[in-house]
Order: C-alpha cells, then sequence, then structure tokens
C-alpha cells in the first residue's frame, strides 16, 4: 500500500506534465495505463471538463472489473459537479496486494496525465470493490471522500480508517446482504469522529441509481462547504435543502416513514449551521414518535435480531460442511428454505426485505467460494458442494423474491 501514498504525495503535489485529448460526454472504455502490462480504464470527461483548471476526481473500483458499469452510476454527478471519472477494468475482487499494485499504477498514471484538484480527490466502489475505496483511503491522508456502495470496510485490521479524516457517504439497498453492516457501520464511524451518513433506497446488492449517487454528491459538497473547501452560492445551498425537503416529504407522503426519518436527520445536520431548521426539529419529533414510526421501527429491529441468529445457524452449518462436504445434508438446507418461504409469504416488508437478505448472503459466500480468483485452491469436493447448495438456493428462491 505504501507506493500508492507515495503517488498521491508526488503527484498531487505536481503539475501535470501533459494531458491527452479524449472525447467529452461518454464513457472511453479502455485506456491503456502507462507503465502497465495490459492494464486498462474507463474514463469519463464531463462536458464541462477544461484542461485550463485543476479538475475534481473521482475513481471507483468495480468487483468485477468491468469499467463502463462502474462509471455509469456517476454521470450525473459527473455533469453538476465537474468530475473526472475513472474505473480500473483490472482491479476487481480479490487479493488486496494485487489491487494496491493496480491502483498504485493508475494513480501515477492519473495524475501525471491530468491537472487534478488535490482538494476534491474521490474514491468510490460497490461491494469488495467499495472495501477496497476504503482500505485506500485509510492507508493515505490525500482522499477527500469515500462513497462506499453496498459494502463497509475492509476485513483487515490494518485496513481500518482509525487514524483518517475524509468524508464518508455510504450507499445500500434495504434489501442488499450488507445492509446491516452498513447499518452498524455509522456508529463505528461516529465514535471514529467521522462526518458520514448514509443513503438507502428499496433494492438489493447491486450499484445505486443515478439519482441516489447524486445525492450523496450533494451531501459531499455541502459538507465541503462546511468546511470551507468548496464555495457553494446562497441560490445553490438554498435549492440543495429544498430539494432535500421535497424528498423527505414525498418519502412520508407514501408512508416510508424510515426513510424519511434519515433524510430528515440528514437535512438537520446537513444545514443546521446555515438556517434555523425549528420545524425540522420538531418534524423529526412527530415522525418519531408517530405510530407508524414505532412500529416499522420495532419491525425492522426484529428483523435484524432474526437475521442475525439465521446467518450465524446457516453459515456455522455451512462452514462445516465445507470442511467435510461428505456430511453434507441436502434435505436439511430443502426444509430450511421452505420455512424461509413461509416466513416471506406471511411476512411485513421488513421480513421480506430481511428474507431477501439472508438467502443472497448465502449465495454470495458460495460464489466466492466457487471463485479461481478468490479461492484458486478450492478442492473439487468442496466445489462440487457449493455449486450444489447454490443451485438449491435458485431453485427453492419464489419468484415473488425477484419483485
Amino acid at each position: 500500500m505504501k507506493p500508492i501514498i507515495v503517488s498521491l504525495f508526488l503527484f498531487l503535489a505536481a503539475i501535470a506534465c501533459g494531458q491527452t485529448s479524449y472525447t467529452k460526454g461518454r464513457i472511453i472504455d479502455s485506456i491503456a495505463v502507462i507503465g502497465s502490462e495490459n492494464e486498462t480504464f474507463a474514463l469519463y470527461l464531463p462536458t464541462t471538463f477544461s484542461t485550463e483548471k485543476p479538475a475534481p476526481i473521482v475513481i471507483v473500483f468495480e468487483p468485477a472489473g468491468r469499467g463502463k458499469v462502474g462509471l455509469s452510476p456517476f454521470i450525473k454527478a459527473a455533469e453538476k459537479y465537474g468530475h473526472v471519472l475513472v474505473c480500473s477494468n483490472n482491479s476487481r475482487n480479490g487479493p488486496y496486494d494485487r489491487n494496491f499494485s493496480i491502483a498504485d499504477r493508475l494513480f501515477k498514471h492519473l495524475f501525471s496525465q491530468f491537472t487534478i484538484d488535490p482538494e476534491q480527490v474521490f474514491l468510490s466502489g460497490f461491494s469488495g470493490g467499495a472495501r477496497l475505496a476504503t482500505s485506500i483511503a485509510s492507508l493515505s491522508d490525500e482522499i477527500t471522500g469515500v462513497i462506499g456502495c453496498g459494502a463497509g470496510l475492509a476485513m483487515q485490521p490494518g485496513n481500518m480508517p482509525y487514524n483518517s479524516n475524509f468524508l464518508y457517504a455510504g450507499i445500500c439497498g434495504t434489501r442488499d446482504m450488507n445492509y446491516s453492516e452498513m447499518l452498524e457501520l455509522m456508529p463505528l464511524l461516529a465514535r471514529l469522529k467521522f462526518n458520514k451518513t448514509l443513503f438507502t433506497f428499496d433494492e438489493g446488492h447491486r450499484w445505486p441509481p443515478e439519482e441516489k449517487m447524486l445525492e450523496a454528491f450533494d451531501w459531499l459538497y455541502v459538507a465541503l462547504h462546511k468546511k470551507g473547501t468548496v464555495a457553494l452560492d446562497g441560490d445553490t445551498l438554498k435549492n440543495l435543502y429544498l430539494s432535500n425537503y421535497e424528498k423527505a416529504m414525498d418519502k412520508l407522503k407514501n408512508e416510508e416513514v424510515l426513510g424519511a426519518f434519515e433524510d430528515l436527520n440528514r437535512i438537520h445536520e446537513s444545514f443546521g449551521s446555515s438556517y434555523h431548521l425549528d420545524s425540522i426539529s420538531q418534524r423529526i419529533t412527530t415522525v418519531k414518535g408517530s405510530p407508524a414510526y414505532k412500529k416499522a421501527f420495532k419491525e425492522r429491529n426484529a428483523a435484524l435480531v432474526t437475521e442475525r441468529k439465521l446467518t450465524a445457524l446457516y453459515f456455522e452449518r455451512m462452514n462445516s460442511e465445507f470442511k467435510a462436504p461428505e456430511t453434507a445434508a441436502m434435505n436439511w438446507w430443502k426444509n430450511a428454505f421452505k420455512k424461509l418461504n413461509k416466513q416471506f409469504s406471511k411476512g411485513g416488508p421488513e421480513t421480506k426485505r430481511m428474507i431477501q437478505r439472508l438467502r443472497f448472503k448465502l449465495f454470495a459466500s458460495l460464489y466466492e467460494r466457487t471463485s479461481p480468483n478468490l479461492n484458486p485452491n478450492e478442492q473439487e469436493k468442496q466445489k462440487n458442494y457449493s455449486l450444489a447448495l447454490r443451485e438449491l438456493i435458485k431453485e427453492t428462491t419464489p419468484e415473488d423474491y425477484l419483485r
């Protein structure tokens, strides 16, 4: 990881030695990384891009190394804020040392070929790419903010952000297998004195939609305005406030009380120093005291408790059978999935989301076990066990889960 820190320190302090001309306003899928062997990245230059001034940059890590896919959710935000967008085609879920080396070469290329604003260097990623982005930011003092999508921190203790001060915006679907992890991440970051927030949307484990990504960047730029890093004029700040308020009110009208409460608290934290927000404070109190909020909050908490218990039960059994595939009892799993299906059909919205998260969590773990990139030494019996259980999960998944 050390080379990345050195690269950023050297190149962010320097003026780029030369900039190649690229077409603006469209994704260019495969640009060769200087000094690498067959490494490429996808690039998007906003229509307002100019070589005459330093540009903000968002460097994205896509878990399957699909550069074009990784850049697509960022286009609206790039056009609004002028970001250069970059996504590696080679960094993917796998060993951190390998991905650090790929990132190092990519950083060297970018900061030698583009004039980058050192106070607007953002990292982002989805799933394992989010963990990688946060790891790099945690090991460098040069990152402005991280947008972590669908996953939180890296699992390695050495990559944790104990002494970091970057902004953190998490985005996660409420049906995402890592939803509970992202909820638990917020109080941890609060204890570490982070300026952080979490955006949610009602879908599964996927890249966020463009509108949700734009909301995250709006939050980041209000935070940078408060720090004095960037300047937002009065009209821009007012429009951002009104836009956030309207979205919160729309959620209340649609009885999405948990989402509305999330938005109202973020409005109060983001704009409280700019406006008198007594009405927002009162609205937060009213929503929190409402029967609808209390019911939804209770149901979500109960679902999270059940999810933790079932996750521990299922993973203990799966890990045991994985070590000794000859002991696998597929009938036990069939009965377990039948019980989940009954719970799904009878349960409320939070129960349904929980069961979707749980089944995908199992499927994703089995997928990782059969991935040659992540587990190159897996034995044939273990591989067959993982494949068989994956197929059983797919066979026993009702169509309703996919709606």
